[in-house]
């Protein structure tokens, strides 16, 4: 969304709930903000309820929200404040106090040694190496992108190792990503983020 668009949202989620706004406002995003079958693929993860968990690209807190009902605590990053300010509405609205919201671009983002049992990205690779700022409709429809600064590769693994040094011994990784590997490009189709 753009910014007018999330602070819309996160005015009118004030005065009534998350799901109130997102219905009335944004429709279309509804099913990706609060999608149980969005979450499936964290049973994957066996959480046990004592891990402390990092969200990096963590938007509207699709997946921080319901994780931390199964954690310990969670720490989720993202580089949009207005959509961390509604990921900590639905917090609230759900008393959750073991989330920490913390604003920041992702390739600048370092994590502490040791610091977490269970690393969240989704969504977030495929983004790494835009350097603009990004409208996803907008972004979506542009024929022609700016060329990449650096690799994207090289900035991807470089953010994996950087998440690899801030895991503990048999920490464990979510990683999910739109990639070329995906069987729509088998059919033709273009990649939606790079084309």
């Amino acid at each position: 969304l753009s910014a007018v668009e999330n602070e819309n949202l996160l005015a009118l989620a004030e005065k009534e709930t998350c799901k109130s706004a997102v219905k009335k406002l944004f429709p279309k995003y509804f099913e990706t903000i609060f999608s149980e079958k969005r979450v499936g693929g964290i049973e994957l993860l066996q959480l046990n309820g004592t891990e402390s968990v990092i969200d990096l690209g963590c938007m509207w807190g699709a997946l921080s929200i319901p994780v931390a009902k199964q954690v310990k605590n969670v720490v989720a990053v993202d580089q949009t404040l207005e959509t961390l300010k509604f990921a900590s509405k639905r917090a609230k609205e759900q008393n959750l106090n073991n989330i920490v919201f913390i604003n920041s671009n992702l390739r600048h983002f370092s994590v502490e040694k040791n610091t977490f049992d269970t690393a969240l990205v989704n969504g977030v690779m495929e983004w790494l190496p835009e350097t603009s700022e990004v409208i996803v409709d907008e972004y979506l429809e542009k024929s022609k992108r700016s060329p990449f600064g650096e690799n994207p590769r090289d900035i991807q693994l470089k953010f994996l190792k950087g998440i690899k040094q801030g895991l503990r011994k048999n920490g464990k990784i979510y990683l999910a990503i739109e990639n070329r590997y995906d069987y729509k490009m088998f059919f033709g189709e273009e990649d939606p983020h790079s084309g």
